[in-house]
C-alpha cells in the first residue's frame, strides 16, 4: 500500500479495492426533499467501500428540518462528516468550486441530494483507478426513475473508454455528474467548476477529455447502472427554454474556439440541442424518451 499527502490531501490506494480513501461531496439547498436527501446520504454511508468523509454542503438557507438532519448526522459521527454553510444560495457550479478544495482525500466521489448509489458503486469504480492509475474521472451507467426506485422510466448508456467518451463528447455529455469520481488536484488543475447554466457537468468533463485524455487520463465509465438519478415529473420541462437554449449554443461554441468540437459538430449539435431546449414540453420528453434514451 503507498500513502501520501498532497497540499493537504490524503490520497491511499492499493491492490484492494476496499483500502480506496475517499470524500464525498454533496451540494443540498432550500428546495432539496430532507426525506431525499436521507436517501441519498444513507445510499453513500452503506457503500461496501465507505467513504473517509461526507462533505455537505449548503448552499444557502434550508428549513428546520433540512437542518435537523444535517445536525444528527454531524452529531452522530463528527468524524465522518463535514458541514460548509454558505450564507447565500449561489447555485450548483460556485457551491462546488469552493467545496472542492475543503474536501480533505484526494479521490472526491459527486452524489447529488435526492439521488441513490447502489451499494457497491464506489467498489467497482475505484476498481478502475487501481487497473488504470492516470485516468481522471470514472463515472457509469445510470438508471432514472420517478417516484419510488423500482419504478425505474430510462437506462443512460454511457461510453465507456477514455477514447469512446471523446468522441461521445462531441455532441453529448459523457458522464452524468453524480456519478462521477474524480482527482481532486486534476480538476482544481484545469479551473474546477465554471457558471455555465444548466451545463456546468458537460463543460468540467470536456475540459478533463481535452486535458487528459492523451495523457493516459480522461474519462472511464463502468458498464454496469450504479447510480439511480431522480426524475420529477416536470424534469423535461426544465430542460427547456430560452436561457437553456442560449447557454448550449454559448458551450458549443467555446468548444469549438478552443479546439474541442469541429465546426460540423458545432452546427450539430451546438444547433440541435438549441432546437430541443425550445420544443413544446410534451415534443421533448418525447425526444429524450425515445432518441435519448434506452
Amino acid at each position: 500500500m503507498s500513502s501520501k499527502r498532497r497540499k493537504g490531501a490524503v490520497l491511499l490506494m492499493s491492490d484492494s479495492a476496499h483500502d480506496f480513501v475517499y470524500s464525498v461531496l454533496i451540494p443540498v439547498y432550500g428546495k432539496d426533499s430532507p426525506e431525499y436527501f436521507k436517501f441519498a446520504v444513507d445510499s453513500m454511508i452503506n457503500q461496501t467501500v465507505p467513504p473517509e468523509e461526507i462533505f455537505i454542503a449548503v448552499d444557502g438557507p434550508v428549513g428546520d428540518e433540512m437542518n435537523g438532519i444535517i445536525s444528527r448526522y454531524k452529531s452522530s459521527n463528527a468524524s465522518l462528516f463535514t458541514v460548509k454553510y454558505f450564507p447565500e444560495n449561489r447555485g450548483i457550479a460556485p457551491t462546488l468550486r469552493d467545496s472542492l478544495p475543503m474536501c480533505r482525500n484526494e479521490f472526491v466521489a459527486r452524489m447529488d441530494a435526492d439521488d441513490y448509489s447502489l451499494p457497491t458503486r464506489i467498489e467497482e469504480q475505484s476498481e478502475i483507478f487501481r487497473k488504470y492509475p492516470k485516468i481522471t474521472t470514472v463515472g457509469c451507467n445510470v438508471d432514472e426513475f420517478e417516484g419510488d426506485i423500482t419504478n425505474v422510466t430510462a437506462h443512460v448508456i454511457l461510453p465507456e473508454t477514455p477514447e469512446e467518451a471523446r468522441k461521445f463528447a462531441r455532441r453529448r455529455s459523457p458522464m452524468r455528474h453524480p456519478a462521477m469520481v474524480f482527482r481532486k488536484s486534476d480538476i482544481i488543475a484545469i479551473g474546477s467548476y465554471r457558471d455555465v447554466y444548466k451545463y456546468e457537468d458537460y463543460d468540467l468533463q470536456a475540459r478533463i477529455i481535452h486535458e487528459y485524455t492523451d495523457k493516459g487520463g480522461g474519462v472511464y465509465n463502468v458498464q454496469k447502472m450504479l447510480v439511480m438519478m431522480r426524475v420529477s415529473k416536470d424534469f423535461y420541462a426544465r430542460r427547456g427554454g430560452i436561457r437553456l437554449a442560449c447557454s448550449s449554443l454559448a458551450l458549443k461554441i467555446g468548444f469549438w474556439r478552443d479546439g474541442l468540437i469541429s465546426f460540423t459538430d458545432l452546427l450539430v449539435s451546438g444547433l440541435g440541442q438549441a432546437f430541443v431546449a425550445l420544443m413544446p414540453g410534451f415534443f421533448r420528453e418525447w425526444f429524450y424518451k425515445k432518441f435519448l434514451r434506452h
